[in-house]
């Protein structure tokens, strides 16, 4: 399961969190550093951080942690008490900076006490088309199949792991190489929003939830039935009760725990399981369903009334994450229909958050992921229009900063057969094209495999038309670019021939030679449910 538009600041009306104090502690010597860590707005050439001290004092700072009396930068101070210091930043470049204090009347004896904030500089984000993503679960550790040249022509890269959680370790000098030659790309590491965590945070939340001591999270951490058993999805995963402010908090203070030294390496994150209400857990996925008890009132919850009341305590936890992640792309995957619309049982209107205000979740992230969407388009099974698909996609998406995902995920997860993805290339087409009527990304295969195909090797440069049909009822959508055309046929029955307008010529390609034969055409000829890209 999965996915990403221009990057938003922190919702003003979000409730507030202090997050450093969660991650270091309290201690009125030498406070936590503001602005805590976190990525920088592109175009940012300097930042000025602050610490405050109890008393009168000498404040220095490295970007090691080395002994007081080595620190290179001094802070300056107006009234003795406040410290600050203002540094030089590169794009794309990591910066780690410890602080230390001694007393002024005592400074060859420094606090027993460090701080560290994390900063970086975003690159802007504008690809040329067409945009490309991979979704990387390493097969049984074998990190050799990762390499930059695989990542140089992706726009995004989502990494399902997280370095220093006690799986496979790998070399990150990759992911570092591979953006510096390909500074267009965005690295993204996987969260988890309604299930799921990495090995520290699960001993943590379970721990939370086994403590008697704070009647706030004590067996609220976790989704339970009426009975008081704990709920569980896609096998041994426990669901987390997002109805619950205080486990809200807690997931918030963990993801931004994890968040703080992924910053150093990943632009953002892509949030997994970001469900609207259970609906997708229906069925096997969650055995106990229909004994669902959010309130803990030992009866088992109305549908209707669960699914709200989950959908708004998930709307909480990404505000709150947004406000402790500003610039971070934050992606989504599963929150279909619109932005600012609900979409549970049935049943649509618009978003309001806890506090009954108009909500999008453009406010709090940075677009979504349609996992299943493309598969079902292209295989003629989709239970909307081709139009309707549009104008969804473009409502999480536009062609500047748009991180909208939209895969073509033919080969399943647990599939023995990657190449399958080499046996569906009209899909392939199809999908390439229908994700062209916008400004998202594009995959075709499954989230196991690096899949690479012909028309991944065109430049499309910058679009100049936006993505219509042809003419008004038509079933085939155009869309123009510097360097060439995307033309998709939406009929499922309908075999179309197109007068193009103007010479175009066809890729010349190895894996479908009779499609991609380099031939120059005024008109082409489209099957029912495919596509092409043609070049000037």
């Amino acid at each position: 399961m999965l996915g990403i538009t221009a990057c938003k600041a922190p919702n003003p009306e979000a409730p507030p969190i202090a997050p450093e104090p969660l991650t270091e502690p309290a201690d009125p010597r030498l406070s936590p550093i503001t602005p805590f860590s976190r990525l920088l707005p592109a175009g940012t050439n300097s930042i000025t951080f602050s610490v405050t001290t109890q008393e009168p004092a000498l404040v220095r700072a490295d970007t090691s942690d080395k002994p007081f009396a080595e620190m290179s930068l001094s802070a300056s101070y107006s009234d003795g008490l406040t410290h600050r210091f203002t540094v030089a930043l590169q794009p794309d470049q990591p910066y780690r900076f410890f602080v230390k204090a001694a007393p002024r009347s005592n400074p060859t004896q420094p606090y027993a006490l460090t701080r560290q904030v994390n900063y970086r500089v975003l690159q802007p984000y504008n690809p040329p088309y067409p945009r490309l993503f991979t979704l990387w679960w390493p097969r049984w550790g074998n990190w050799s199949e990762l390499t930059v040249e695989k990542l140089l022509k992706l726009s995004v890269f989502i990494l399902n792991i997280h370095p220093g959680e006690g799986r496979v370790p790998f070399d990150t000098r990759v992911l570092t190489e591979a953006r510096k030659r390909n500074p267009h790309l965005k690295l993204l590491t996987q969260y988890f929003s309604t299930y799921g965590c990495t090995q520290s945070m699960c001993a943590a939340l379970e721990a939370a939830d086994n403590d008697p001591s704070d009647p706030q999270l004590y067996r609220k951490v976790f989704v339970r039935t009426a009975s008081g058993k704990i709920a569980y999805a896609f096998g041994d995963n426990a669901v987390f009760n997002l109805t619950n402010p205080a486990t809200v908090d807690l997931l918030v203070q963990l993801h931004y725990r994890v968040w703080r030294e992924d910053l150093l390496l990943f632009d953002g994150a892509f949030m997994d399981s970001t469900w609207r209400g259970f609906s997708y857990v229906y069925g096997p996925y969650m055995p106990d369903k229909d004994l669902l008890d959010l309130d803990l009132d030992g009866r088992a919850d109305p549908v209707q009334e669960r699914d709200r009341a989950f959908e708004m305590g998930r709307i909480e936890f990404l505000q709150k994450l947004r406000a402790v992640m500003p610039n971070a792309i934050l992606t989504a995957n599963s929150v279909a229909g619109y932005p600012d619309r609900f979409h549970l049982n049935g049943n649509t209107g618009p978003l309001h958050d806890r506090q009954g205000k108009a909500y999008s979740y453009l406010e709090s992230i940075d677009g979504m992921e349609y996992e299943n969407d493309l598969e079902a388009l292209s295989q003629g099974e989709y239970w909307l229009s081709f139009e309707e698909f549009v104008q969804r996609y473009r409502a999480w998406c536009r062609d500047t900063g748009c991180f909208t995902l939209v895969p073509n995920k033919i080969v399943a997860d647990d599939s023995p057969n990657p190449d399958k993805a080499y046996q569906t290339l009209q899909a392939m087409r199809f999908g390439l094209a229908a994700a062209l009527m916008s400004g998202g990304s594009f995959l075709h295969g499954g989230w196991k495999y690096y899949t690479y195909f012909d028309e991944y090797d065109i430049n499309l440069g910058y679009p100049r038309t936006a993505g219509a049909p042809i003419a008004s009822g038509s079933p085939v959508w155009r869309r123009d670019f510097d360097n060439g055309i995307a033309l998709l046929n939406s009929s499922k029955t309908q075999t179309i021939t197109v007068d193009l307008g103007g010479t175009f010529k066809a890729l010349q390609g190895t894996q479908d030679p009779g499609v991609n034969n380099g031939a120059t055409v005024t008109r082409i000829t489209i099957p029912p449910l495919d596509g092409r890209i043609l070049l000037k």
